[in-house]
């Protein structure tokens, strides 16, 4: 599984992933995860929570053709498993 970023404005991060915008910090960023389909976001966003991760955005179409959810870990991290339906 690869690993891809963004760069993104911290208010659009935290409304993304439903979270509080809070202080600047040098660790504000998120890891994305691609899914081969919605079905596998679905499903790894299960298995998160069943390890102790917090949903903290549930998987939805986003208007720009991406599904996808966000997660922390248990060390609060955040993550994002997404599906690009224009790829």
């Amino acid at each position: 599984m690869a690993c891809y970023s963004a760069c993104t404005s911290p208010a659009n991060l935290a409304k993304d992933a439903s979270l509080p915008l809070g202080p600047r910090s040098s660790t504000e960023f998120s890891l994305g995860l691609p899914a081969g389909s919605q079905a596998e976001v679905d499903d790894l966003l299960e298995l998160v929570e069943v390890a102790g991760g917090t949903l903290t955005a549930p998987a939805h179409m986003r208007p720009f053709g991406v599904y996808s959810g966000y997660f922390t870990d248990p060390d609060g991290h955040l993550f994002e498993i997404a599906r690009d339906s224009n790829s």
